[in-house]
C-alpha cells in the first residue's frame, strides 16, 4: 500500500480512470542493463544501455532543453545495422566493470534531469519572447507576472508532486538519491538563469538569492505536505499562499482549477509503476483540461471572484 492510500483516499473519487495529465503515451522498448543481477530494468529508444555520457563526455548539470523534447528528422540506424563505435566498445568495457550501485547513480543523474526539465517547462518564460505551451495558463489565464520567482513557485508545485511519488520508490536509498538529484538539478537551473538570463554575474549575490528560494521551496514543500493530509480546501490554501502570494482579487475558478488538476496528477502518479517512473516518461497536462470537471461539481454555486462564471441555474 502506497502511502498516497491511506492518505487521501478521496483522491480516486470522481475521477476517471485516464492518466493523461501523467504518461506518455508511446510505445516504449525495453532493454535490460547489461549486469543480470540488476533489479529492475529501464526504457530507451536506442541501445546498448550504457551510460555514454560515463565516458564519452563529462556529466554537465545544466540542459535548457528536455532530451523528452528533442526530435529528429532521419530514425536512428537499427543496432544490427549500425556498426560499432570505439567509444561504445570502450563504455561497454566501463559499464561491464562497475559496480551496480554506479550505473544507477549515472542513470539516476541522467534521468531526473528529464523530470526535472518536465517540472521546469510549467511555468517557461522569456523576457524578450511571448509565452508559449502550457505557461499561457499561468500567466495569461491566471494573470500571474513572468518573472523568476513566479517561475519558482509554479516549479516548485511540480517537483513537489513528482516528489510524492519518488517517494515511494523501492528500497529507500534509491527514493533519497533520486529525490536530492531531482533538487539539485533544480538548483543548478536556477543558478544558470541568475546568471545568464537575470545578469548575476557574482557568485556571491547568486548564493544569496539561491538560499533565499531554498528557504521558500522548504516552506512551499512543507505547506503542500499538509494540505495533502487535510484535504481539498488546505491545498487551495496552499495554493493561492505559494503560487499566487496571497492575491486579494483571487480568481476562485482558477484555484478550483488547479486544486483538481493537483488531485488528478496525484492521482495518475499512484497509478503508474516505478519502471516508468525510473525511465522518466512523465509529464504534466495542461490544468484547464478541468475547467469542465469545475463547472459540473460548481453547478448551483457562485464563485466569488468569477463574475458569475461559477453560477448555475439554481442559484441566486
Amino acid at each position: 500500500m502506497s502511502l498516497i492510500e491511506p492518505i487521501l483516499p478521496s483522491l480516486r473519487a470522481g475521477l476517471s480512470q485516464s492518466t493523461r495529465h501523467i504518461s506518455r503515451q508511446r510505445p516504449l522498448r525495453t532493454t535490460p542493463l547489461s549486469s543480470p543481477s540488476t533489479a529492475f530494468k529501464f526504457e530507451r529508444k536506442t541501445s546498448p544501455i550504457i551510460f555514454p555520457s560515463l565516458t564519452t563526455t563529462p556529466i554537465r548539470p545544466l540542459s535548457h532543453t528536455s532530451r523528452l523534447s528533442q526530435t529528429s528528422s532521419n530514425p536512428p540506424a537499427a543496432e544490427e545495422d549500425r556498426p560499432t563505435t570505439f567509444r561504445e566498445k570502450l563504455a561497454n568495457v566501463v559499464s561491464a566493470v562497475l559496480p551496480k550501485g554506479t550505473k544507477e547513480q549515472y542513470w539516476a543523474y541522467k534521468k531526473t534531469e528529464e523530470l526535472f526539465n518536465e517540472c521546469r517547462i510549467q511555468g517557461e518564460y522569456n523576457p524578450e519572447e511571448p509565452i508559449v505551451g502550457k505557461a499561457k495558463f499561468w500567466y495569461e489565464d491566471c494573470g500571474l507576472v513572468p518573472c523568476l520567482r513566479t517561475w519558482t513557485h509554479i516549479s516548485n508545485l511540480h517537483v513537489w508532486m513528482l516528489m510524492t511519488r519518488i517517494r515511494n520508490l523501492e528500497p529507500r536509498a534509491r527514493a533519497k538519491m533520486w529525490q536530492q538529484l531531482l533538487i539539485n538539478h533544480y538548483y543548478f537551473h536556477i543558478e544558470e538563469l541568475l546568471d545568464k538570463r537575470h545578469g548575476v554575474s557574482s557568485r556571491g549575490k547568486r548564493q544569496k538569492y539561491m538560499k533565499d528560494l531554498y528557504e521558500l521551496f522548504r516552506f512551499t514543500i512543507l505547506t503542500y505536505d499538509e494540505a495533502f493530509v487535510r484535504g481539498d480546501a488546505w491545498m487551495a490554501t496552499a495554493v493561492w499562499r505559494c503560487v499566487f502570494m496571497s492575491k486579494e482579487d483571487m480568481d476562485l475558478q482558477k484555484l478550483a482549477i488547479i486544486v483538481s488538476y493537483i488531485r488528478r496528477v496525484l492521482s495518475g502518479l499512484e497509478k503508474l509503476d516505478e519502471e516508468t517512473v525510473l525511465s522518466a516518461q512523465v509529464y504534466f497536462g495542461n490544468p484547464m483540461d478541468e475547467l469542465a470537471v469545475v463547472e459540473k461539481f460548481s453547478e448551483g454555486f457562485e464563485l466569488p471572484g468569477t463574475g458569475g462564471k461559477g453560477k448555475g441555474k439554481n442559484s441566486r
